[in-house]
């Protein structure tokens, strides 16, 4: 009798256990995909990780919105209008950065 008790309890919390895996929240593909932006008066693409609530979409508009003031998008760029989404671009990868170098030589 005890030992059926037993394995009530160790089912429930494996159970409890499976229940908070499934539930727990997973990241939304927008925190890890960084954002890409550009405007004529700054040098190269401006590329930017989204923070919590925040979406390639609500990070051009504070680019583009007159005034805005307390985010350090950009390099803490003020230049504010004229901001367009671009695609990122590729990482370099060490080994491409290796490859680089040797034909350099």
């Amino acid at each position: 009798m005890k030992s059926a008790l037993s394995r009530t309890v160790v089912n429930l919390g494996i159970g409890f256990l499976a229940l908070r895996l499934i539930a727990s929240p997973v990241p939304q593909a927008s925190q890890q995909t960084p954002c890409c932006f550009a405007h004529d008066g700054y040098q190269g693409v401006c590329v930017v990780m989204p923070g919590e609530g925040e979406t390639c979409e609500s990070i051009l508009e504070y680019l583009n919105k007159a005034g805005t003031v307390g985010k350090t998008y950009c390099g803490g760029s003020r230049l504010r209008g004229n901001w367009t989404a671009v695609p990122c671009p590729r990482p370099r990868t060490e080994a491409a950065a290796t490859s680089t170098r040797l034909r350099r030589h």
